[in-house]
């Protein structure tokens, strides 16, 4: 995590500037790569996983700090990787798993501003992208390994924080393999295409 951490710092900074944020160190152990940036209205947290929402729990319920606390400041957490509040903690670690359920999987709910992600199935590679407040998008890139670029839109969602289930965005790059694919024939690697994961 230290190491993505160090490669994720500048470009936090870099979107911070011109806000007048500091940066406040990291949360807990250095190891955890949980960055923690302050601007007179927000905080901005980066790679918060499942395993470190503990931390993240204690900060924005002013174990750090009262500022957070106050209802107009903002929360933004930069590259999340946490799953859902049940899969936080131990088993037997139910209030923990209550607070992180509250926190992670709201209301209030988290909006995706930015999101990229390359996305791919035996056949089709695609890009999952989100830019607020536009809706999400699936292109399909060409190339075998997406080095030639980004294709054909091939789903457009209308603008909104729903992002398209994974299942949808397989069956979507499914088709687009087996449409692409077609005048070569390839009907059982079609059929088969979506198991892979």
């Amino acid at each position: 995590m230290q190491q993505r951490f160090r490669s994720l710092r500048p470009l936090v900074d870099g979107m911070l500037e011109g806000y007048g944020a500091s940066f406040l160190g990291m949360l807990e152990a250095p190891s955890d790569g949980l960055g923690v940036w302050m601007t007179e209205d927000a905080t901005v947290s980066c790679i918060v996983t499942t395993a470190t929402v503990p931390s993240l729990l204690k900060l924005v319920t002013g174990g750090f700090g009262s500022r957070v606390l106050d209802p107009e400041h903002t929360l933004i957490a930069v590259n999340p990787m946490w799953t859902r509040g049940q899969d936080v903690g131990q088993r037997w670690e139910g209030q923990l798993k209550e607070q992180a359920t509250v926190l992670i999987d709201g209301p209030p709910q988290w909006h995706t501003l930015y999101h990229c992600k390359m996305v791919r199935t035996r056949s089709a590679i695609g890009m999952l992208h989100r830019a607020y407040p536009h809706g999400w998008r699936l292109h399909a890139c060409t190339g075998e390994d997406a080095s030639e670029g980004i294709g054909p839109l091939l789903l457009a969602g209308a603008a909104g924080d729903e992002k398209p289930s994974d299942a949808e965005v397989a069956a979507v790059l499914v088709a687009h393999g087996a449409a692409t694919r077609g005048k070569q024939g390839g009907l059982l690697g079609g059929l088969f295409d979506g198991l892979r994961r």
